[in-house]
């Protein structure tokens, strides 16, 4: 694990942290012969399963929980090393590709930025002298106050105007993409209200969902999920996730 300050102002810190692919890896394999014996799946016989196999089906789900474990420990190891305080949890920025990270195609780089406790002294209270500061309001203060609650209190007039809210989520999923769409999408509402000279830009053939099917599974236990990638049709009788048991890893 590499960890590098790349920012120190005041009370500020931003600290970058990589841990290269090869010791993710090293990890999945290490995890993968642990769990193989445990697996039971259909054609194999328990605890037969070819480590290879094992890690075909369920290595995409397994290097996700090392990443989730390495974000965990490793970002509290720095902070540690450092010996800093943190004032409130720090912001995590991803800067690889969290797909190939866990593709084991690339190191998992992110940066933390945060703000530290500063170092002082504790007073002793039987020292300290209080005193309450008392504004004595003037006619004129009065005055302004009021009319300040009078103009909060205006009614408004729908005026018919046209409002966007924009809204992005997924945590350390990269939003670039998103945030592109969003900016032509704008940029064509105002081109069609004839707010922005131009034509709109024809949008890429998007797919259409009417509706949303919840699917409840009757048991318990680890979801893999099978499905197809966004926007390819999902053919009748098609398997789109497992179940398994989180002790046996069996079907």
């Amino acid at each position: 694990m590499q960890v590098v300050e790349k920012s120190n102002e005041g009370l500020s810190r931003v600290i970058a942290v990589t841990i290269p692919a090869a010791e993710l890896t090293a990890k999945l394999d290490a995890r993968l012969k642990e769990v193989a014996p445990q697996v039971r799946l259909k054609g194999f016989r328990p605890g037969k399963v070819p480590v290879s196999h094992v890690k075909k089906t369920f290595g995409r789900d397994l290097m996700g929980e090392i990443v989730n474990t390495e974000l965990n420990q490793s970002s509290q190891k720095a902070l540690d090393d450092a010996k800093l305080r943190p004032a409130a949890p720090a912001e995590m920025t991803m800067v690889s590709d969290i797909e190939k990270v866990v593709a084991g195609e690339a190191d998992l780089a992110y940066e933390m930025s945060l703000e530290v406790m500063p170092d002082f002294t504790p007073a002793d209270p039987k020292a300290l002298k209080l005193s309450r500061p008392v504004y004595e309001a003037s006619d004129e203060d009065l005055e302004e106050a009021l009319r300040e609650l009078a103009g909060q209190a205006k009614s408004y007039e729908d005026k018919g105007g046209k409002v966007v809210t924009v809204e992005l989520g997924g945590g350390l999923i990269d939003q670039e993409d998103y945030v592109r769409r969003g900016v032509v999408g704008i940029d064509n509402m105002l081109k069609t209200l004839g707010m922005v000279d131009g034509a709109p830009v024809p949008p890429p053939p998007q797919t259409v969902c009417s509706g949303i099917t919840t699917l409840r599974f009757g048991m318990g236990g680890i979801v893999f999920n099978e499905a197809p990638p966004l926007g390819q049709r999902v053919k009748e009788g098609a398997v789109i996730g497992r179940i398994v048991s989180p002790y046996t890893f069996e079907e």
